[in-house]
């Protein structure tokens, strides 16, 4: 495989396996086949972006939606989320959406019922 073909495999894997009980970077490493450090570079190369960077914007993406579409407390989808407590969800959370998990739900929730109307 090429340079991109492993950023590509290794998106794949990412987005099939960041909800299983397991899943780490180092998981993440060992199943294709590279160290952190050459997915790092290579991720660097192409995405302009670490590979824990790439992985935790794709865990707090995923856990956006939830807060959405669930009634899930802010805890429980931070642990669901691979995180081991609500402050360093929130912290992680606040700094890539620029609000609270609390407040996105709340906004988000809002959005979509005003849309109702004139959707």
């Amino acid at each position: 495989m090429n340079d991109l073909e492993i950023v590509v495999a290794t998106q794949k894997y990412i987005k099939l396996h960041h909800n299983d009980v397991d899943f780490s970077i180092e998981n993440i490493c060992n199943s294709i086949g590279y160290s952190r450090r050459q997915l790092d570079r290579l991720f660097h190369k192409f995405l302009q972006t670490t590979l824990y960077e790439y992985v935790n914007a794709i865990v707090l993406s995923k856990s956006a939606e939830k807060l959405i579409n669930t009634d899930d407390n802010v805890l429980d989808v931070a642990l669901d989320s691979h995180f081991t407590s609500h402050e360093g969800y929130t912290r992680s959370f606040a700094k890539r959406f620029s609000v609270t998990p609390d407040e996105y739900r709340s906004e988000e929730r809002r959005v979509g019922k005003e849309c109702e109307g004139m959707c």
